[in-house]
């Protein structure tokens, strides 16, 4: 009954923000975000692993603010998106390896390189994890107010949320009733191929209808490239550009549907390495807030690319 009701909660937290505009998008997306940030530090604290906590919040903060600093110039042009993500990754590796050099913990140089090579790699797997988690937790869910920038972006924000949401549900559903073959035996066994592939074709027919029904379409140039190839190469003259553009947005929504399970495999990954159940206890009897965003958080950044570049 708990899952019930916290999961009606959050489609209602969900429901109020996409009401909000952009600002109340932000706001959801930094709440989940700062939330998940304290769960992931103490996975990573479980494995030893130490990250610049103070900077890496600074910035997590930064990716999502960004989007309604410049909203205009941010929503209209993609190569701006990019460059100004770009520009923060090079502002925090600069400011991470500052942070090192202040604090006084650069690798001294030492007669004995076994010592010099151990603490070399350790450097670089706290790197690596500070620039994975400011991926996760900064870059991703600032692509949540862009979407909603976007025309149309209240049906798309909640298209590609609700569809996530299908897919983990079904696959959970599928899995636990009909699943027998485990999709992976080391990283999450108790999740099936079966329930994968119920999730899969959920999640991208509630993307296709939700798109389809709501009378948008694939970009017509795309559809007319499409038929073109198919008519001079595969020989086929006679076919509905309706039913093609059914076709393509169901396997648009098909890939996103595998991105998004490869988000929850990722966080399996993630606990099974902090050898721990659940991320946290937040949601109570549906774990932490990284249990419920891994998926979303995974999938957002190609979403806004399907919604900017294909769909109109």
């Amino acid at each position: 009954m708990n899952r019930v009701i916290i999961g009606a909660l959050l489609i209602a937290l969900v429901l109020l923000a996409n009401w909000g505009g952009q600002l109340g998008v932000s706001a959801m997306v930094l709440l989940f975000s700062l939330a998940a940030l304290r769960e992931a530090f103490n996975m990573l604290e479980k494995q030893e692993i130490q990250v610049p906590r103070t900077l890496i919040l600074i910035f997590v903060c930064l990716f999502n603010v960004l989007a309604l600093i410049i909203p205009d110039l941010y929503e209209k042009y993609f190569f701006v998106v990019f460059f100004s993500h770009l520009t923060i990754f090079l502002l925090f590796t600069l400011c991470f390896y500052l942070l090192k050099l202040i604090n006084g913990r650069v690798v001294e140089r030492t007669n004995s390189s076994l010592k010099l090579d151990l603490s070399v790699s350790r450097d670089y797997e706290h790197f690596i994890s500070s620039i994975l988690l400011l991926i996760y937790l900064g870059l991703a869910p600032s692509f949540y107010p862009l979407i909603r920038g976007l025309e149309h972006g209240d049906l798309f924000l909640l298209t590609i949320i609700f569809s996530v949401a299908l897919n983990d549900i079904f696959a959970f559903v599928g899995g636990k009733n009909f699943g027998l073959i485990p999709l992976t035996k080391t990283i999450s066994p108790n999740k099936k191929i079966e329930g994968s592939l119920f999730g899969l074709f959920i999640g991208s027919l509630c993307f296709a209808l939700c798109i389809l029904v709501c009378k948008h379409q694939l970009d017509p140039r795309i559809i007319s490239t499409i038929g073109s190839f198919m008519k001079g190469y595969l020989g086929i003259i006679h076919f509905k550009e309706s039913f093609l553009n059914w076709a393509l947005v169901f396997i648009l929504g098909l890939i996103l549907a595998i991105i998004a399970q490869m988000g929850d495999l990722f966080e399996s990954m993630i606990k099974r390495r902090a050898k721990v159940k659940d991320s946290g206890t937040l949601l109570q009897a549906q774990g932490g807030i990284l249990d419920r965003i891994d998926s979303h958080y995974f999938v957002i950044g190609f979403a806004y690319l399907v919604f900017y570049f294909f769909i109109r």
